[in-house]
């Protein structure tokens, strides 16, 4: 029974770990449940505890030796999604349990182009503090996280990556610089004022 998988080929411990049933998942690991397990679109019982926030499962199953490199069909790891959903403990976690943080997915895309794209201001200042950071990698169309926060007007994040050294001289395939993306023009204005000021400094 812990083995056997559902029509989307989800097994009782993806169940579990995604209810946040860490009491049902220990026991479905002591009866054998493979650990590694994947649905058809490549989710660990890992991926889905840390997309869920469910961090006592995601700490036990790491305990367990689960893989927390793994990535699904979209080569997007459990990192990837801490860090779009935001779950800061998880993240940190993760990352000490030896997480590459420079992971790219099929986008080519980091948790810091997840995170910085959608404003998650704390997991970004986590990553920005790690000293193997990649500032500056781009995706398939040549984005930087710097060019997704100008796009989203993220502007506080934006600031954040700036004064960690982000480079705004690098033009995407659209031959497009970050600040070329911004839509709001005061905005655009903000930045470049504020890059300069770092510079000075």
């Amino acid at each position: 029974m812990s083995k056997a998988g559902d029509s989307t080929d989800r097994t009782p411990l993806h169940w579990a770990s995604s209810d946040g049933k860490r009491e049902l998942v220990f026991k479905l690991i002591q009866e054998g449940a493979d650990i590694e397990a994947t649905d058809e679109m490549g989710w660990t019982p890992l991926m889905i505890a840390v997309s869920a926030g469910h961090q006592p499962v995601v700490e036990l199953l790491a305990e367990k030796k689960a893989d927390v490199n793994a990535v699904n069909s979209t080569g997007q790891s459990a990192l990837h999604y801490a860090a779009s959903k935001d779950r800061l403990a998880i993240a940190k976690y993760l990352i000490d349990s030896g997480c590459h943080i420079n992971l790219r997915d099929k986008l080519n895309q980091t948790p810091l182009h997840r995170s910085a794209s959608k404003g998650n201001q704390k997991i970004v200042e986590l990553l920005l503090s790690r000293p193997d950071i990649q500032l500056n990698p781009q995706d398939v169309v040549g984005n930087t996280p710097l060019h997704l926060t100008c796009e989203e007007e993220r502007t506080e994040v934006a600031k954040m990556l700036i004064k960690a050294g982000a480079r705004t001289d690098i033009q995407n395939k659209d031959k497009k610089f970050a600040f070329d993306l911004c839509f709001n023009e005061s905005v655009k204005r903000l930045l470049n004022n504020y890059s300069k000021e770092c510079q000075q400094t």
